[in-house]
């Protein structure tokens, strides 16, 4: 009965010390202790598309992502100990079809969600599954609950932070199309009042040192497709994942030589040309931050300006979820560290291969248990 026991003590608990090993975060090599130690460094989180679930979600699906990304956030506050987080957009699923009940439901969970970040420097940019793409109808009249859900948000649901000296602007992506909407408009005011400090601000630096806001936006600039990146993120994922675009399976090889998606589509997949063109000379970015495609990608524009696009954070969207950590140094220089979580696909290998030991020592158990029964019951001749 001893070792019985004891083999279900170990069913239980191996798991769930596995489970916290491989549920800590993986990230590329961190900036050297000469560059980037000192109080004076920012390390910033940035996530993108939490996408936490809508009314229309199973209960169990909500609860176990979410549990995950609970889980997730607060092993990168005690890990990594950043000293801000960036949210880039899309924090609920069906925020644009959620009336304003089931929206106040999904922010409530958000700040749960986030657990220790919640009293910290914290920046949360608009996404078009917040309140709607451009032509939607209702797209502007979601802004206002958007703005009164996160701290640091105008009208427009753009917003400028300084951390550390460091100026942090938001635009609504979602406004910059470049057919002059009254939105439009306002958002581009928004630009031209933040290009005048950064003109201001840049007047007594070298025109090296690149001393600009860091961008935040949901929609990437305008690229044609990801081969632009450095290198090819390709996905995996399972049928249950809402991903567009192709993607490997959780147990596929690689391909010897990945090929990019068909081309992004303007406006809605990525900003338009000319206004991507326009926000990069008007604000000099030092570095531009955004999400949405649900793909990694490092990019260096012809002006020089570095920009990452971040993957999901969620197991919705990809079975291989991951976030950045960038560190910016007193000496304006920028580490980005590229971090992984745990494939969902590993973590429900290792719940069935716990059900299966529990399912086993069950057998095993009731079947010595019956030939004691037995065995006592038999008379001897």
């Amino acid at each position: 009965m001893t070792s019985s026991l004891l083999w279900l003590l170990l069913c239980l608990l191996l798991p769930a010390v596995l489970l916290n090993l491989i549920t800590y975060p993986s990230c590329s090599p961190a900036p050297t202790v000469g560059t980037s130690s000192s109080s004076s460094s920012l390390k910033v989180a940035v996530v993108a598309d939490l996408h936490l679930a809508g009314p229309g979600t199973h209960w169990f699906d909500r609860f176990r992502r979410e549990s995950f990304l609970q889980s997730t956030f607060r092993k990168i506050y005690w890990k990594l100990k950043p000293d801000a987080l960036v949210v880039l957009g899309d924090v609920s699923d069906a925020g644009r079809k959620s009336n304003d009940a089931q929206w106040d439901a999904v922010v409530s969970r958000f700040w749960s969600v986030i657990g220790p970040f919640a009293k910290g420097p914290l920046q949360v940019v608009v996404g078009n599954h917040d309140v709607g793409d451009h032509h939607d109808q209702g797209m502007q009249a979601r802004l206002p609950r958007f703005a009164a859900s996160f701290p640091g948000l105008d009208p427009t649901c753009c917003s400028r932070y300084n951390w550390k000296l460091i100026d942090f602007i938001s635009l609504n992506a979602m406004a910059m199309q470049g057919d002059r909407c009254s939105l439009c408009s306002d958002v581009e005011k928004v630009v031209e009042k933040h290009s005048v400090l950064v003109q201001q601000h840049g007047q007594n630096r070298s025109h090296n040192n690149r001393s600009g806001p860091v961008l935040l936006l949901h929609l990437p600039l305008y690229r044609e497709d990801d081969s632009a990146c450095n290198s090819l993120d390709v996905p995996r994922c399972a049928p249950w994942h809402e991903l567009e675009g192709s993607c490997l399976g959780v147990m596929a090889s690689p391909p010897p030589v990945a090929t990019p998606e068909e081309p992004y589509k303007v406006g809605q997949d990525v900003l338009p040309p000319d206004l991507s063109k326009y926000v990069l000379e008007a604000l000099k970015p030092r570095l531009v931050l955004n999400g949405h495609t649900h793909r990694w990608c490092d990019h260096i524009h012809e002006d020089g300006t570095r920009e990452i696009t971040v993957s999901s954070l969620t197991w919705r969207n990809r079975d291989d979820p991951s976030f950045v950590i960038a560190t910016f140094d007193a000496n304006s220089s920028i580490h980005i560290q590229h971090c992984m979580l745990a494939h969902e696909s590993t973590v429900l290998t290792i719940y069935l291969m716990q059900g299966v030991s529990i399912l086993i020592w069950a057998l095993i158990t009731g079947f010595v248990a019956h030939q004691r029964h037995r065995s006592k019951n038999t008379k001897p001749e």
